[in-house]
């Protein structure tokens, strides 16, 4: 059960990682109802990804804690 739990969080986490790096190659955010572009908003851009980066570092390290019985 606890396996099962860690997959799902780290799968969707990393999935958010995946999603970041390619808004990051791209340099649109576009897939989370708002649109910001690297080349409109460039401060807008940068604090989006670091948001997002943070969220899915912290999810990964959620889904290791609960793989690792620290939760």
């Amino acid at each position: 059960m606890r396996t099962s739990l860690a997959l799902l969080v780290g799968a969707f986490f990393l999935w958010l990682s995946i999603w970041v790096f390619g808004w990051i190659v791209s340099g649109d955010i576009a897939d989370v109802g708002v649109r910001i572009r690297r080349d409109d908003t460039p401060v807008k851009f940068w604090a989006g990804i670091v948001f997002f980066s943070a969220v899915a570092c912290a999810g990964l390290g959620l889904a290791m804690a609960i793989l690792f019985r620290m939760v």
